[in-house]
C-alpha cells in the first residue's frame, strides 16, 4: 500500500472516530431532556452533516457511513427522551440529515465532472489541433522534465522540418497542407518507438525526444522517419506529393547539461542539415 492510500485510509477512520464521538455526545445531550443542550446538540449534528457531505464529495461512501453515524445516536435518542419537545426536534432535524446523505452522490458526480474537466482542457492545451499530436507547450514541459535525468542516462532531442511542404501549399491550398501534414505525424507517430514522444511545433515543424536512447539507437529511429516520410503521399482527388524531411538533432546525458543549450544545439543541426540539402539529418555531440 502506497503512502499516500494509508494516509487516505488514516483520514478516514479519524473522521468516523469524531463522527461517533459527536453522534454519542448529541444522542446524550438529548437523552438529559434539556433543550438547550438539545438544541445546541441538533443543530451541531445539522452542521456536522453539511460540512461532511460537501468536504467528503471525493469519498462518497465514507461520508454516508459518518452521515449515519452522526445521526442515528440522536434518531434513538429522540424516541427514548420521552420528552415531546425533543422527539419534535428530532423529527425536524432528520429531513435536513436524510436530505444531505442522499446529496453526497450528486456532490461526487459534480466533483468528478470537474476532475474530468480540468483534465480535458489540461490535454486541449497541449494537443495540436490538427494533428492530435502534443505541441509545444508540452514539449516544453517533457525538456524540462529532462533536467532530472538520472546520472548516466541518455536522451536525444531531434528537430524536424518538412522540405518541400511549403510549394505544396502553395499550389494546392491550405486544406491539402493541412491533410499533408495530418498524413506527416501518423508517419511520424509509427515510426518513433513506444517511449519516444513526437510534438508539432507550428506549420511544418516537428519535434522528438526519444528517452533512455543511445546515440546508435536514435540515429536509426531518424534514419526511419527520413525514409518513411519521404515516401509519397496520395491526398486524394488525384493528387499525389512527395515531401522529404531535414532533422537536427542533439545528445543530452543526465545530471550534466543544459537543456536551453541543447536546444540550441538541435536547432543548429537542423539549420545544417537544411544548408546540406534535402532529406539530411545532422547531430551534435551531447552537452556536457
Amino acid at each position: 500500500m502506497s503512502q499516500r492510500a494509508r494516509g487516505t485510509g488514516w483520514l478516514t477512520l479519524m473522521g468516523l472516530a469524531w463522527a461517533s464521538m459527536l453522534g454519542m455526545a448529541a444522542a446524550l445531550s438529548l437523552l438529559s431532556g434539556n433543550m438547550t443542550l438539545t438544541m445546541l446538540a441538533v443543530t451541531t449534528i445539522a452542521g456536522a452533516v453539511g460540512v461532511v457531505s460537501f468536504r467528503n464529495a471525493p469519498t462518497p461512501r465514507a461520508a454516508k457511513i459518518m452521515i449515519l453515524v452522526l445521526a442515528l445516536p440522536i434518531s434513538v435518542a429522540g424516541i427514548l427522551a420521552e420528552n415531546d419537545a425533543v422527539l419534535a426536534v428530532t423529527i425536524f432535524t432528520l429531513p435536513w440529515c436524510l436530505m444531505l446523505f442522499f446529496l453526497v452522490q450528486q456532490n461526487f458526480d459534480v466533483f468528478c465532472g470537474a476532475a474530468r474537466t480540468k483534465i480535458h482542457l489540461h490535454e486541449v492545451a497541449r494537443t495540436d489541433p490538427l494533428t492530435g499530436l502534443s505541441n509545444r507547450l508540452l514539449f516544453a514541459e517533457r525538456v524540462d522534465e529532462l533536467t532530472d535525468m538520472p546520472a548516466g542516462c541518455t536522451a536525444s532531442i531531434a528537430c524536424l522540418d518538412l522540405d518541400g511542404f511549403k510549394q505544396i501549399n502553395d499550389k494546392y491550398g491550405h486544406d491539402v497542407g493541412d491533410h499533408l501534414l495530418q498524413n506527416v505525424a501518423d508517419r511520424l507517430s509509427a515510426s518513433i518507438r513506444k517511449n519516444d514522444d513526437v510534438f508539432r511545433l507550428g506549420g511544418d515543424e516537428f519535434a522528438i525526444i526519444m528517452h533512455n536512447t543511445p546515440l546508435h539507437e536514435a540515429d536509426r529511429v531518424i534514419d526511419r522517419i527520413i525514409t518513411e516520410v519521404g515516401h509519397d503521399y496520395d491526398l486524394g482527388r488525384g493528387i499525389k506529393v512527395r515531401v522529404g524531411v531535414s532533422v537536427g538533432s542533439a545528445e543530452c546525458l543526465g545530471g550534466s547539461g543544459d537543456m536551453a543549450e541543447v536546444l540550441r544545439a538541435a536547432d543548429r543541426a537542423l539549420y545544417r542539415a537544411k544548408e546540406q540539402g534535402r532529406g539530411r539529418h545532422v547531430h551534435i555531440a551531447a552537452a556536457r
